[in-house]
């Protein structure tokens, strides 16, 4: 952790002290969490919620761990899944990659130009037995890739209505051990570089003039309270947007009559018509756009969080 009065890092041991709370996080610039050997309890309920609440409220975040993906997703509970799903925005999809080689992807502001290995002479744990294989869901891009298969061992996500940062190593940075002696020196500077730079924003979007009439799918996805939605559009046109739950019925609606080309952004923050906060579970978002007599409609599916 970089406390911002200048104290380069500090400790946090939650086996003497307890899980942080939030207000402790953002009391550093960035934030490394750190699960070790833990394979059955790397991250509690306490310490979940700790980790949302800091990056819904822009935190800077760096979590590594070779068995967080077994415990909470083949070993947990459904909100443990949620949580490895919507927060750490990947997908589990093997416990044990067998390999102990990691390249960055390139071109990759994190990982371009990285190598790692776990098995080389230059210290390094030597616990990285089960090093888990992931995908990133969308918007979150891998970093990281076990070599040879190229397959995710690493992943960014920026959030771009809340300015946090995450980047999410589904190994142990601990167990770097090559094949440089400053290995894991460069893999946790360029971490940390990009964790503090400013979440990235196209300042020229409302200039970008669209080909075809399209929505983003929403982000974050699944969210808590808040997200986004880009709608495309590519020539002036009357745009409404509805959201319905399941069942049909209308919880929101926006009319902006005649808007302007380009890509417009709407921001949900989980409200209903009366300004009430929505229950979790699915919901339907729907866009029309009419324009020289033609209408179309387009519509995605959003998950709401507790």
């Amino acid at each position: 952790m970089a406390r911002k009065t200048g104290v380069l890092a500090e400790t946090w041991d939650i086996n003497e002290n307890g899980a942080p709370d939030v207000d402790e996080l953002f009391q550093y610039k960035s934030v490394i969490w750190f699960t070790g050997d833990d394979r059955e309890a790397t991250l509690t309920s306490e310490e979940q919620s700790v980790v949302k609440h800091y990056l819904s409220q822009g935190g800077r975040l760096l979590m590594t761990g070779q068995d967080i993906g077994y415990d909470l997703v083949e070993q947990g509970s459904q909100n443990d899944s949620l949580f490895y799903a919507s927060v750490l925005h990947a997908q589990l999809i093997s416990d044990a990659s067998g390999q102990a080689s990691v390249v960055g992807v390139p071109g990759d502001p994190v990982g371009n130009g990285l190598a790692i290995r776990f098995e080389d002479m230059h210290g390094g744990a030597g616990n990285q037995d089960t090093p888990s294989i992931i995908q990133a869901i969308a918007p979150a891009q891998i970093s990281f890739q076990y070599l040879p298969g190229r397959q995710g061992a690493g992943l960014r996500y920026e959030d771009p209505v809340e300015k946090s940062k995450l980047v999410y190593l589904a190994f142990g940075l601990e167990g770097i051990a090559g094949p440089k002696k400053d290995s894991a020196a460069m893999v946790l500077r360029s971490i940390l570089d990009w964790l503090k730079k400013p979440v990235e924003t196209n300042v020229a979007r409302d200039h970008v003039k669209p080909s075809i009439f399209s929505i983003s799918q929403n982000y974050p996805n699944p969210f808590n309270p808040r997200t986004a939605i880009d709608v495309r559009v590519p020539s002036r046109a009357h745009v409404k947007i509805v959201i319905t739950n399941t069942l049909g019925q209308g919880i929101r609606e926006w009319d902006f009559g005649e808007v302007d080309p380009g890509i417009h952004t709407l921001h949900w923050h989980g409200l209903n018509a009366a300004g009430s906060p929505v229950v979790s579970g699915l919901y339907v978002l729907s866009v029309t756009m009419k324009s020289d007599n033609k209408k179309e409609h387009r519509s995605i599916k959003m998950i709401k969080l507790e």
